[in-house]
């Protein structure tokens, strides 16, 4: 099988298994074999293999995998066969979970392994066979992974994925940097096939200091700190999960084991999904970016006016308009906190239309907060937003 359980050990069932966790290696070096690559991506050259020797003091109570394929078949050929990968890896998943699939797991991808990960996670969103593993993926941790390029276009990370390719060996003229330089192969995972599910899960994404091919500004989602911790490792590239007795290895283990405990002491207390993040209520929500500003004076005028507007005319849209620095948003401002405190049955979501990146991330908060089933996530994170407004089950 290409997983290959780390911990416990066979037929040892003194262990109670609470969590799965699964690490999954990139591309392996050019003439190297597949199964080397993928134990020698997590074990150092003295031969410490940490998920094996270090992880298991910590998670005692946890199940831990590598997982083992053909990187160069993958990542030299298309979209398809990478799709086809992604399947290959949530079926040996499913076959290693077949009476337990609400144990919650969580995935530890280095390099563009993680990319392998985001996308059988979008394939398992898609396949009902393959859902349960996606419901019950708690975190995930990525190791040096480019999610997207300096400025997040498809080109740019085949760019930066060609690279790692060069870093391992390839040269001009080899069909896998050809592939990888056009990017296509990784669309799913840049655009709304991720998005959509991506604060569902528990994030670390680890970064080296010294790595000259993923940067930090490629290693991060740029998720909201809460669902997302970036965590900077002493270390190059391939240093970012492998760790030796040197001081620098240590200090960088224990930062890594650190964030992995974290990931599943989260996992086991919330558990698997069961198509809600927690029980839906029409408790009223508010998510104002900025205090109230307690030393407010005047506009009274303007605010009676909009007051009259909303609740006794019943008008459900307003706008402000005026010259710049004239203090409309003081205004939005002191009339939500009014709101807040004279019609607490009512919802508040404040959202800065600064750029399409402000207004996505703010979106995605409000997704969030609402607590929005799985089936409604199938839209796009606005389109779920609305819906679920629209709906009765969201209060005034």
């Amino acid at each position: 099988m290409p997983l290959r359980q780390l911990y416990p050990e066979a037929g040892d069932t003194s262990v109670e298994e609470k969590v799965d966790i699964i690490a999954v290696h990139g591309l392996n070096p050019r003439n190297k074999k597949d199964e080397a690559h993928a134990w020698d991506t997590w074990r150092s050259a003295g031969g410490r293999l940490w998920l094996r020797d270090d992880l298991p003091k910590m998670l005692s109570d946890a199940r831990i995998f590598l997982y083992r394929y053909k990187a160069t078949a993958v990542y030299g050929s298309d979209q398809g066969t990478f799709l086809d990968k992604a399947d290959e890896l949530l079926e040996a998943i499913r076959a290693e979970r077949d009476d337990i699939q609400t144990r919650p797991i969580i995935f530890l991808g280095h390099s563009m392994g993680g990319l392998l990960i985001k996308q059988a996670l979008i394939n398992a969103h898609n396949n009902p066979k393959y859902r349960k593993i996606k419901d019950a993926t708690s975190g995930i941790g990525f190791f040096a992974t480019p999610h997207r390029g300096v400025d997040s276009s498809l080109m740019s990370l085949g760019e930066v994925v060609a690279k790692i390719a060069d870093r391992a060996g390839f040269r001009q003229g080899d069909n896998i940097l050809e592939v990888l330089k056009q990017g296509s192969m990784f669309a799913d995972v840049l655009r709304e096939n991720w998005r959509h599910q991506i604060l569902q899960y528990d994030i670390i994404s680890f970064w080296g200091g010294s790595d000259k091919i993923v940067l930090k500004e490629n290693a991060r989602l740029g998720m909201p700190g809460d669902r997302e911790n970036v965590v900077r490792l002493d270390a190059g590239h391939g240093g970012v999960c492998r760790f030796g007795s040197e001081i620098t290895d240590e200090d960088n283990l224990k930062l890594v084991l650190r964030n992995v405990k974290d990931l599943y002491v989260n996992a086991i207390q919330i558990g698997p999904k069961t198509g809600l993040k927690s029980p839906v209520s029409k408790q009223p929500l508010h998510l104002l970016p900025f205090l109230e500003n307690r030393k407010f004076t005047g506009r009274e005028s303007a605010l009676e006016d909009i007051r009259q507007l909303f609740f006794v005319e019943g008008r459900t849209r307003i706008a402000l308009d005026g010259l710049g620095g004239i203090g409309k948003t003081q205004v939005a401002l002191q009339f939500a906190y009014w709101v807040k405190k004279n019609k607490p049955e009512y919802s508040i979501f404040w959202v800065p239309a600064l750029s399409r990146a402000s207004f996505d991330q703010v979106y995605a908060e409000i997704f969030n907060k609402l607590q929005v089933r799985e089936t409604e996530s199938d839209h796009d994170v606005g389109d779920s937003v609305r819906i679920r407004l629209t709906s009765n089950k969201s209060g005034k």
